[in-house]
C-alpha cells in the first residue's frame, strides 16, 4: 500500500506540473479507485494539482472532503485561490483559517500585491495588509518592495528595504529594479554596485527594468559589464532589443550566443513574424534545432492576434508537423476574420476534428459571427462538452438576446464554475434584465467581485441609478471597478457633481477610472475640466490622448484637436484607428483638405493602419466640402466597404451645396425620412425637382425611419 501511495503521489505531482486538467481528473479517479481518496497526504497533493491546473472548483471540492485539514491543507488551498483572479474569495478564505503561519501571511500578501497590477492602488491595499502582519520576514518585505516599485513609490520601498534585519540577493535585486524602473538611474547604479552578491536574476532584472523604460543604451552597457554572457543573459538582452524594435541588434546578439536555447529561438521567430518579416521567421523556424511545434504555434498565435491572417496561413502551410493547438489557432484566426468557410474547411481537415479544443474553436467562430444555428448544430454533434464549450454556447445565445436557450443550457449543466455563473449574469444585464441578474447573483454558491460588479453595471447602464447605489452599499467589498461603474452610472444619469464626488472619494484609481472621468467631462463639453483631469493622470496612454483629441474635434475646437494629436506623437504615443478618426474629423470640419490628406497618408504609410469606413467617409466629406465632388465619389467607389448612411449623406450634402447631383450618389438603402428630405433638397438645388416619396420608394427608403448624419 505504501509503495502504491508513493507512485500515486508522483503521478499527482506530475499532473500538476503539467497543468493538464484532463490528466489531473484521470489521476484523481485512479486514486479514488484504489480507496486512497481519504488519505490526507494525497488529498493535499490533489488540491495543489487542481490549483496548478486552474481548476479552483475541483480543488475546493477535494479540500472540503478532507476530514481534518492541517495547516498544510489550508495553505495549499489558499495558494490555489491566490492564483485565481478572485481577491474577495481569497480574503474570505484567509479569514476562515483557524491558524496561520508565515506561509499563509506571505501568500496573502503576494495576492494583495498582484491583484491590481494595472492601477495606482496596488500597493495601498498591500501596504495596509503588510502593516497588519505579525512578522515582516525577508519574503514579505521583498514582496512589498516589488509592489511599491511597480507603483513608482520608491521612497516607501527604500524605507522597507532599510528596515529589513537582513537583505538577501532577491531583496537587493527588487530594490535595484524599483529604482531603475522609476528612472532614477544614478541611485540604481549605486545600489547595483553596492550589492554584496549578484546572480543571473539580478542582471536580467536590471536589464529588463532599463529596457522597459526605453533606456536601451544603459541596458546595453549593463549587458556588456556582465562577467559572462550565458543564454539567460543573452535572452534578456534580445528581449530588450525586441521591445525597442531594434531587430538587427537582436539578431547580432542571437548570432553571438554559443548555445541558442528554445527561448532565444522563439523570441526571434515571434518577433520577425509579428513585424511582418514572415520569410525571415520561416527561415528561423526551419533552422531551429529544437524539433518542437511550440515555436510554430507561437508564431501563428502572434500573427493571428495582430490580424495578419495571410501571413499566418503562410506559416501554417509550411509547418512540418501540426498538433491540435495549431489547428485550433488557424480555425479561430479565420473565424475572427469572418472567413467561416475557410475555418470550416480547416475543421473538417483536422486529424482530430472531434477534439474538444478544436471543436470549441469552430464553435466560437460560428458564435462570434452570429451563426447560432450552425453553432448549435456543431454543439450537438460534439461527443462531450466541457465547461468552456457550454459557456461559449451560452455566451452566443446571450449576445443575440436568446436568453431562453441560454438559461436552458445553464440549467442543465452538470457542473458550473464561477465563469459560467458570471456569463449567465452578464447575459441578463446585457439584455437590460438587471433584476433577474440580481436574483441569479443571490443563488450563486460562492460570489466573486466580478459577479457583483456585473450586476452593478447592469443597473448602471439601464439607468437605474437608485438601485445601483443601493447595491453598491450592500456589496461585501467594493473595488476600483465598483467605484468606476458608479462613476459611469452617475454620468449617464447626468449627475456630474455626484460623479466628481465619487471620483474624489475613491480610495484608489486605475486607468479605467481616470479615463471614465475624462470622458464624462469631455462628453458634456467641459473641455477645461477634461484637460485638467488629463494633466493630473499618473499615466497617459493612447486611450486618454484619443479621448481628448476626439472631444475637442466634436465640440468644434479643431485647432486644439490637431495640436493635441501632434503632442501625442511627440510624446511617443502611437495613435490608433480611433485617434485618426478624431483628427480626420477635426480636419474635415475645419475644411483643411490638405491636412486631411496628410493625416490619411500618415495613417496608412507611417503607422501601417488599415483605413476603416469612418476614415474613408471623413476623406470623402472633406473632398465634398472643398467642391472636389468627382474625387469624393472616387474615394467612395474605391473604398472596400459598402456605402453607409454617413457616406451617403456627406456626398448628398456636398452635392446640394455645390449644386450638383448624380444618380449614382442616390443609392441609399433602407434609410430614414431625413435622408429622403436631403435627396429632395439635393435634386431641388440641381434644378431637378422630384417627389421625395417617389424617389425614396425607388431607393428602397421607408418614410418615417431616422438617419444618422456624419457632418
Amino acid at each position: 500500500m505504501l509503495a502504491e501511495r508513493k507512485i500515486l503521489a508522483q503521478l499527482v505531482k506530475a499532473a500538476g506540473d503539467g497543468r493538464d486538467a484532463i490528466d489531473a481528473r484521470r489521476i484523481h479517479a485512479r486514486v479514488l479507485r484504489r480507496e486512497l481518496g481519504r488519505d490526507r497526504f494525497l488529498q493535499n497533493l490533489m488540491v495543489e494539482m487542481y490549483g496548478k491546473c486552474g481548476r479552483l472548483e475541483e480543488a475546493l471540492a477535494v479540500f472540503e472532503g478532507i476530514d481534518q485539514p492541517n495547516i498544510f491543507s489550508w495553505n495549499i488551498m489558499l495558494q490555489a485561490m491566490a492564483h485565481s483572479e478572485d481577491l474577495e474569495a481569497t480574503v474570505g478564505f484567509f479569514e476562515l483559517m483557524p491558524v496561520r503561519d508565515a506561509v499563509s501571511w506571505n501568500a496573502m500578501l503576494k495576492k494583495q500585491c498582484c491583484c491590481h497590477e494595472d492601477g495606482r492602488g496596488e500597493s495601498i491595499q498591500a501596504r495596509d495588509f503588510f502593516q497588519k502582519m505579525p512578522h515582516h520576514g525577508i519574503v514579505a518585505a521583498t514582496a512589498m518592495i516589488t509592489a511599491l516599485g511597480h507603483d513608482r513609490q520608491v521612497s516607501q520601498a527604500q524605507e522597507i528595504f532599510d528596515a529589513m534585519p537582513g537583505q538577501d540577493v532577491v531583496s537587493w535585486t527588487a530594490m535595484t529594479t524599483a529604482l531603475a524602473a522609476s528612472g532614477d538611474l544614478d541611485r540604481a547604479r549605486r545600489m547595483f554596485d553596492r550589492m554584496p552578491e549578484r546572480n543571473e536574476v539580478t542582471w536580467k532584472a536590471s536589464i529588463q527594468a532599463l529596457a522597459e523604460r526605453r533606456f536601451l543604451p544603459q541596458a546595453r552597457e549593463m549587458f556588456q559589464r556582465m562577467p559572462a554572457h550565458d543564454s539567460f543573459a543573452c535572452n534578456a538582452m534580445i528581449q530588450a532589443y525586441v521591445e525597442s524594435g531594434d531587430l538587427e541588434s537582436a539578431r547580432e546578439t542571437f548570432s553571438s550566443m554559443e548555445e541558442k536555447n528554445a527561448v532565444a529561438w522563439n523570441l526571434l521567430i515571434v518577433t520577425h513574424a509579428s513585424n511582418g518579416y514572415v520569410e525571415e521567421a520561416v527561415n528561423f523556424l526551419h533552422s531551429t534545432p529544437h524539433e518542437d511545434v511550440m515555436p510554430w504555434n507561437a508564431a501563428l498565435q502572434s500573427l493571428a492576434h495582430r490580424g495578419m491572417l495571410g501571413e499566418a496561413r503562410k506559416i501554417f502551410a509550411t509547418m512540418p508537423q501540426r498538433n491540435f493547438v495549431s489547428w485550433s489557432l488557424m480555425i479561430a484566426a479565420n473565424a475572427e476574420a469572418g472567413d467561416l468557410e475557410a475555418a470550416r474547411d480547416l475543421y473538417e481537415r483536422s486529424p482530430t476534428p472531434r477534439d474538444m479544443i478544436v471543436s470549441t474553436a469552430m464553435l466560437s467562430g460560428y458564435a462570434r459571427n452570429g451563426c447560432l444555428d450552425r453553432a448549435r448544430s456543431l454543439f450537438d454533434e460534439m461527443e462531450s462538452w466541457d465547461v468552456v464549450a457550454i459557456t461559449t454556447m451560452i455566451t452566443a445565445y446571450a449576445n443575440h438576446g436568446v436568453l431562453g436557450e441560454a438559461w436552458d443550457l445553464f440549467r442543465r449543466m452538470p457542473q458550473r464554475d464561477c465563469v459560467t455563473w458570471n456569463t449567465m449574469i452578464a447575459a441578463y444585464t446585457h439584455n437590460s434584465r438587471a433584476r433577474e441578474a440580481r436574483v441569479l447573483l443571490e443563488r450563486m454558491p460562492r460570489w466573486s467581485s466580478v459577479s457583483w460588479n456585473t450586476v452593478l453595471s447592469g443597473y448602471a447602464y439601464a439607468g437605474l441609478l437608485a438601485e445601483a447605489t443601493k447595491l453598491a452599499i450592500e456589496m461585501p467589498q467594493r473595488d476600483v471597478v465598483s467605484f468606476t461603474i458608479m462613476l459611469a452610472a452617475s454620468a449617464l444619469a447626468g449627475e456630474l457633481a455626484q460623479a466628481k464626488k465619487i471620483f474624489d472619494a475613491m480610495p484608489q484609481r486605475d486607468a479605467a477610472s481616470w479615463h471614465t472621468m475624462l470622458v464624462v467631462y469631455a462628453q458634456h463639453g467641459r473641455l477645461t475640466d477634461a484637460r485638467s483631469i488629463f494633466e493630473e493622470m499618473p499615466q497617459r496612454d493612447v486611450v486618454s490622448w484619443t479621448a481628448l483629441v476626439a472631444s475637442n474635434a466634436r465640440h468644434g475646437r479643431c485647432e486644439d484637436a490637431r495640436r493635441l494629436f501632434q503632442l501625442m506623437e511627440l510624446e511617443g504615443e502611437l495613435p490608433d484607428e480611433v485617434s485618426f478618426t478624431g483628427i480626420l474629423s477635426a480636419c474635415c470640419h475645419t475644411g483643411s483638405l490638405d491636412d486631411c490628406w496628410s493625416f490619411f497618408r500618415a495613417m496608412v504609410g507611417d503607422y501601417s493602419i488599415r483605413p476603416l469606413q469612418e476614415h474613408f467617409s471623413c476623406l470623402a466629406d472633406a473632398l465634398g466640402r472643398a467642391g472636389r465632388l468627382a474625387e469624393a465619389r472616387e474615394v467612395v467607389e474605391r473604398m472596400p466597404f459598402s456605402r453607409d448612411t454617413a457616406t451617403e449623406t456627406s456626398l448628398l450634402s456636398a452635392n446640394r451645396i455645390h449644386g450638383e447631383v448624380s444618380e449614382e450618389d442616390i443609392t441609399v438603402d433602407d434609410r430614414g425620412g431625413a435622408c429622403a428630405a436631403l435627396i429632395s433638397n439635393a435634386l431641388a438645388a440641381a434644378g431637378r425637382r422630384e417627389d421625395p416619396r417617389a424617389r425614396a420608394s425607388n431607393a428602397g427608403l421607408r418614410p418615417g425611419r431616422s438617419c444618422v448624419f456624419a457632418a
